[in-house]
């Protein structure tokens, strides 16, 4: 109200009454014993991949590894990463961008027999995650055969999947399947070149006997048969158990290509050519 005795707008002002208690000088820091992380979409608190780590008020100095391998190609995406204290309250969600950069580097494996399930299911195989992704995969590994598969000729295959989720073309081998027999031991081998000459006979190749054993490894230096001509060949090597049995055989293939004779060179030419530039 002014000297006149006049009064003024009315201001209006919202505030709010805190009912709650009064806090202490130093606030009490409850300790973080939960965290999870997951990518591009929110998702329910709990339902993360869980973050190992050891009750602490603060694990700013965390160190993560995270698992990028369901992603596929490059592209942009996004972290989510979030705690949990030890009264049961989870923290607000902090998130962070990121790229994925494909190297060509293999990330999977899978293997299964006889007929293909797909690349998003093992079969009667296995889909095989590579800890150590690289351009390269080489592995010695047993490879359990299915209790449903019968005694007979079967095929495996195997393929790997890169960094870009590009599967590679299946390679196969055929096998045959039987019981396996106590005592059985391989006795012989036979090798040849492109064609078969039938079980125990020699044809342009060879039946060696051996040492019984139930394991057959050896180093061999074969001489090609003089009817073979240049150009491609195939070798074929089986071995026989000492049940009469043989197996499939294995085969190589080679490229055959007749020495040459010395040749002595007389003399030489030597030839130039300019060009005149036209403009």
């Amino acid at each position: 109200m002014d000297s006149t005795g006049k009064w003024s707008m009315t201001n209006i002002k919202r505030f709010y009454v805190d009912q709650d208690p009064d806090y202490p000088l130093v606030p009490v820091v409850a300790q973080l014993v939960e965290a999870e992380y997951f990518f591009d979409q929110l998702q329910p608190f709990g339902s993360g991949t869980p973050i190992i780590l050891n009750p602490a008020s603060d694990i700013s100095n965390l160190s993560l590894s995270l698992n990028t391998a369901s992603f596929c190609g490059d592209g942009l995406h996004r972290l989510y990463i979030r705690t949990k204290d030890a009264t049961g309250k989870w923290s607000m969600t902090n998130t962070d961008s990121f790229e994925i950069v494909s190297t060509g580097n293999i990330t999977a494996y899978q293997y299964f027999f006889d007929q293909d399930p797909g690349t998003q299911l093992p079969g009667n195989g296995a889909l095989v995650q590579i800890a150590s992704p690289d351009s390269v995969l080489a592995i010695n590994t047993s490879i359990q055969i299915p209790i449903g598969l019968s005694q007979g000729f079967h095929t495996f295959f195997t393929r790997t999947k890169n960094d870009a989720c590009i599967w590679s073309i299946p390679e196969r081998q055929s096998f045959y399947l039987m019981p396996l027999q106590a005592g059985l031991n391989i006795d012989q081998y036979q090798y040849f070149f492109d064609a078969d000459p039938g079980f125990g006979i020699a044809g342009n190749g060879a039946v060696v006997a051996v040492n019984p054993d139930s394991i057959y490894s050896n180093t061999l230096n074969i001489n090609l048969p003089n009817t073979l001509s240049d150009g491609f060949h195939q070798l074929f090597v089986r071995t026989r158990s000492s049940d009469g049995v043989w197996s499939i055989a294995e085969r190589q293939s080679f490229y055959q290509l007749a020495p040459q004779q010395a040749m002595n060179i007389n003399g030489y030419q030597f030839f130039s050519m300019w060009i005149r530039d036209s403009a």
